[in-house]
């Protein structure tokens, strides 16, 4: 096991190494009549951790990868804009007494906005908002492992119009008057673990829903070389029938040591009981490779 670990850590050094030489070729034109302006971040995040046949400590040899990508591209003429951001995660665990990888995180967003200002602070906003996963999701605690998740399952699409409040460029708060919420459950799950099958009726792949939403973001460097994203959400749903509100929270805080090397923590928090009536915790801390152009 601690030669196997050794061979993957050398793997994972290696990727490292090359990411690390990767250019991408970009535009360096400068223009000042450009209403368009774009960023790209690569990141690769990793853990690993190897203990000798005769450490007396406990613990067991574990490794853990996981991948990124965020862009965005934003257009700004006038007193219109339009807003674009993807944002990609996939990670994996392998472990001693594992039975295979294991997945750590997956995260698919998809956000697309339009405003227009009306006086500052505000501006008119519309907006489409795609939310789901890539791969399978399993219960591990559970005999037989049950799939309680995968790609589109759920999926959730927002359309969402209202009014918007900008005071700086770090920070909005959107005030969706007239939301309409689309949950998707197109693949097979484990109704038994998740009897409420995220809200959508049995037998049926797609919930619509009618409602108002509050999204509140920040993204800001908040002290020298660290800087603090997220994004909450809140969605009080009416039609077709009056439901209580759930809640989401997105939060990355990132560290740079220097061009490339970083250390990221991750929070992500949900309260919707048409999954389960508790709140859902999800937590990392990891050091990786991040580049951007």
């Amino acid at each position: 096991m601690r030669t196997k670990f050794m061979k993957q850590s050398l793997l994972i050094l290696a990727i490292s190494i090359i990411f690390s030489t990767i250019s991408c070729a970009q535009d360096n034109v400068s223009n000042a009549d450009n209403p368009w302006k774009k960023s790209i971040q690569f990141g690769i995040n990793f853990n690993q951790a190897t203990f000798s046949k005769a450490w007396k400590g406990g613990g067991s040899n574990s490794i853990s990868i996981g991948f990124l990508c965020n862009a965005k591209a934003e257009y700004f003429k006038g007193i219109n804009g339009w807003t674009n951001k993807l944002q990609m995660q996939y990670g994996f665990v392998n472990g001693q007494g594992f039975s295979g990888l294991r997945k750590s995180t997956d995260r698919l967003f998809l956000d697309s906005k339009y405003t227009h200002q009306l006086k500052k602070p505000w501006n008119l906003f519309g907006s489409v908002t795609f939310l789901s996963q890539f791969g399978q999701g399993l219960d591990y605690q559970k005999p037989g492992n049950p799939t309680i998740s995968g790609f589109m399952a759920p999926g959730y699409l927002f359309e969402s119009a209202g009014i918007e409040y900008k005071p700086v460029s770090y920070f909005n708060l959107q005030i969706g008057a007239l939301t309409m919420r689309q949950t998707f459950v197109n693949t097979a799950i484990d109704t038994k673990e998740i009897p409420n099958n995220y809200g959508v009726a049995p037998g049926k792949t797609l919930l619509n829903e009618v409602g108002v939403q509050l999204v509140a973001t920040f993204d800001k460097d908040i002290f020298e070389n660290v800087n603090l994203k997220f994004r909450y959400g809140t969605m009080f749903a009416y039609l077709p029938k009056v439901k209580s509100l759930d809640h989401r929270l997105d939060l990355t805080a990132t560290a740079r040591v220097n061009k490339f090397l970083n250390f990221n923590f991750t929070l992500i928090g949900i309260y919707d009981d048409d999954i389960v009536s508790d709140l859902q915790l999800s937590q990392g801390l990891a050091m990786g490779l991040l580049a951007s152009f």
